[in-house]
């Protein structure tokens, strides 16, 4: 997400501090989908993992990966997801969960690389004011 902003100062500001108004996943990948930098598969992937997330983090009965809550969660991920997986919940998760990280860092690592070929004049551009920019 970060590499998506000109504007670094700000969006370390925004991503890292626990107020920030992108300190949640959820926030993050709003932005990002508005932004067109998450496909709508994976944002709804998001979305579903960010749900199962909070039923664990927020509930303290117990919940487990054969809860019917979370297994309803699981399956509302499309049956691509599980190709190749066979087993519990838990296995379904954990595979689902990396395989979405593993595709975010390429993107960040895409977008971060493209960062790199804007002409440095330009990389501080929105860091500067805007009197600052006109003199530029």
């Amino acid at each position: 997400m970060k590499s998506a902003l000109p504007n670094k100062t700000q969006a370390e500001k925004l991503l890292q501090e626990m107020d920030g108004c992108l300190s949640t996943i959820m926030y993050r990948a709003n932005i990002a989908f508005a932004r067109s930098l998450l496909r709508q598969k994976k944002f709804d992937a998001i979305k579903i993992l960010a749900r199962i997330r909070n039923e664990f983090a927020h509930k303290w009965d117990g919940t487990a990966f054969d809860n019917p809550i979370i297994s309803k969660l699981i399956m509302k991920f499309p049956a691509e997801y599980f190709i190749g997986i066979a087993g519990s919940n838990k296995a379904k998760f954990n595979r689902i969960a990396s395989e979405v990280v593993q595709q975010l860092l390429e993107r960040a690592n895409y977008a971060h690389d493209a960062y790199k070929t804007i002409p440095s004049q330009y990389h501080d551009y929105f860091d500067l004011s805007e009197e600052e920019r006109r003199r530029r």
